[in-house]
């Protein structure tokens, strides 16, 4: 589909079923559906060339584009009350400029973005009361503008981003071309120092030991 498909202001609808045979669009909005429980009616969507909203959904529990390939410019996830999981998203492997997911409040998981890289623009994962666990993101090298982690009060453990942080080391700070910012996270997910202290978050390599790149240290292939 050439242009916009927006999805707005629908208080009664509650699946995306209609929508399944779209595989691209220039820009989706899905905006302010109050019954909506799921994005997985789209299960055929590939491309979204320019922007990808999903914003004021007060029923929805779930996000999911299984096929999802590549964002043109910004995916931008927020303010939906009943959000619980970000999941099914792993066929993403570029977003254009921003990935932002913020002021979620039930949000608790991010199971999600394992091949994305790299990241164009900046990253963004804030307010998110309820989030404990981010379980992505364990490919990523480059982000191109700024590291947002902040003012998600139960989140521990960010393991995920153990690799773009010794990444950063590893390049002298190439890997983040803008400024890194982790603050008001529960503690472990505060600073570069203490996710990298992190024994318990995998170093990710060649396991095997005959391989020409083994990597000792490593611990997931």
């Amino acid at each position: 589909i050439d242009g916009y498909l927006g999805i707005i202001n629908n208080s009664k609808l509650t699946h995306l079923d209609a929508f399944s045979s779209i595989s691209s669009l220039n820009d989706l909005g899905i905006t302010n559906n109050k019954s909506l429980k799921s994005t997985s009616g789209l299960s055929s969507l590939t491309a979204v060339n320019r922007f990808l909203t999903v914003q004021q959904n007060d029923s929805l529990t779930s996000i999911e584009f299984p096929l999802l390939k590549s964002i043109g410019i910004d995916l931008n996830i927020s303010n939906n009350d009943l959000l619980q999981n970000i999941s099914n998203l792993d066929s993403l492997t570029q977003v254009g400029r921003n990935l932002s997911i913020y002021d979620n409040p039930s949000l608790t998981e991010i199971h999600a973005f394992q091949n994305l890289d790299p990241l164009l623009g900046s990253l963004i994962i804030d307010n998110n009361a309820q989030l404990e666990i981010i379980d992505g993101f364990s490919n990523l090298n480059h982000i191109g503008q700024d590291f947002n982690v902040t003012n998600n009060l139960a989140l521990s453990t960010c393991c995920s981003f153990y690799h773009i942080m010794d990444q950063e080391v590893i390049t002298n700070g190439q890997a983040v071309v803008g400024s890194i910012n982790l603050f008001n996270n529960s503690m472990g997910c505060n600073s570069m120092a203490e996710i990298i202290a992190n024994q318990n978050c995998p170093i990710y390599g060649c396991t095997d030991p005959f391989a020409h790149n083994h990597n000792v240290e490593a611990t997931v292939d």
